[in-house]
């Protein structure tokens, strides 16, 4: 008997110092991923504001922090990646929703392609999709109260544009849960978008 305890033994003690680094590189990613949430919500509001010339410094930053979790979480393996990915959802998604808000709003090219940053998450970018796409659709509403009835339009023609792609994604529940929940709410937006934008072209015809 005395092998099966020597083996369960050398189990738990490189179980031990696995969990010792991880948990080293784990306090580092939390503080990066702190920062990076930070930082994206930031230039969201800014954004929000419309004070943009800072914007691109903050998602640079963005980008910087990004670069160094992805260093970090590549180097494990695939059980220890899933301990570190649950830690950036979040600031991923703000991020994600931060440069597509600003590259749309100033009709600048997003300087990273989704597929590129894919490995740190697939369901946290499509949040950021869908959340970016809610910020659209409040600048949508105020072009609408300011009477820019053709910039409306080309944001509406956008948000169904946005919404005909993700419709396109056939994807089971338990993969991203809460995905067809999200689609039909984008629907029922834009539903009530296109009702705005024609009650609000009435008015101007009146």
């Amino acid at each position: 008997m005395s092998h099966i305890s020597t083996e369960i033994e050398n189990f738990i003690n490189y179980v031990n110092e696995r969990f010792i680094v991880l948990d080293e590189k784990r306090e580092i990613v939390i503080r990066l991923n702190r920062e990076m949430l930070k930082t994206a919500v930031e230039a969201i509001d800014l954004i929000n504001k419309g004070e943009i010339e800072r914007v691109p410094s903050l998602i640079n930053r963005c980008e910087k922090i990004l670069e160094k979790i992805s260093e970090i979480i590549e180097k494990y393996e695939y059980q220890d990646k899933i301990y570190l990915l649950k830690i950036v959802g979040e600031s991923l998604r703000e991020y994600v929703e931060a440069t597509l808000l600003y590259s749309f709003i100033t009709n600048e090219e997003i300087k990273f392609n989704f597929q590129r940053i894919s490995h740190l998450g697939i369901t946290p970018i499509l949040e950021g999709i869908f959340d970016f796409i809610g910020e659209i659709r409040r600048y949508f509403l105020r072009l609408l109260i300011d009477n820019e009835i053709k910039k409306a339009k080309f944001v509406l023609d956008f948000i169904n544009y946005i919404y005909n792609c993700l419709s396109k994604l056939k994807i089971r529940n338990y993969y991203i849960p809460s995905y067809k929940k999200r689609l039909d709410i984008l629907r029922a937006q834009l539903d009530k978008c296109l009702e705005d934008y024609n009650f609000a072209l009435g008015r101007v015809r009146l």
